[in-house]
């Protein structure tokens, strides 16, 4: 039962970061619900589901979204370091989520941006840059606290 749970809320955040929220973006940033689900995850689950769920998150994403699996490959890394955080901290949960959150999205900005830019020889906007990475911060930082809950329930047996 537990897997299914797990399963329709991945389908769920899938849907609502590929189809729905790019629809309702400000000035081009949307928050990134799989990033937050990795570090959830990662944080409540043990290392081995953890991890496999961040890949799979990840390569699902970027089937949906845009193929030359950048996601697969931060969402892994994120997952596996968040997991690693969570093995040496003393605190509660949600406080090492909410700061895991606030560590890895802007990391997650810089690595997308730098790829685009210097793989993809897109163009740079510095202000642009600095926008998105405070913006898309504080967007997770946002449903850390609406996520949280429902996270919880999909674990429960």
């Amino acid at each position: 039962m537990r897997a299914f749970k797990i399963g329709l809320y991945l389908s769920a955040v899938l849907l609502l970061q590929t189809v729905i929220l790019p629809r309702f973006n400000f000035l081009g940033v949307v928050p990134d619900l799989v990033l937050v689900t990795v570090v959830f995850y990662a944080v409540l689950l043990e290392r081995t589901p953890a991890t496999l769920l961040s890949a799979l998150a990840g390569f699902l994403q970027d089937i949906l979204a845009c193929p030359f699996y950048l996601n697969t490959i931060i969402k892994t890394i994120t997952g596996a370091a968040a997991n690693t955080f969570r093995e040496r901290f003393m605190g509660d949960e949600y406080t090492l989520i909410a700061g895991l959150v606030a560590l890895f999205t802007p990391l997650s900005v810089l690595a997308e941006g730098l790829t685009l830019h210097f793989i993809f020889h897109r163009e740079f906007s510095l202000w642009y840059f600095i926008f998105r990475l405070v913006a898309e911060t504080v967007y997770n930082l946002i449903l850390v606290p609406l996520l949280y809950p429902l996270v919880r329930v999909t674990l429960d047996e």
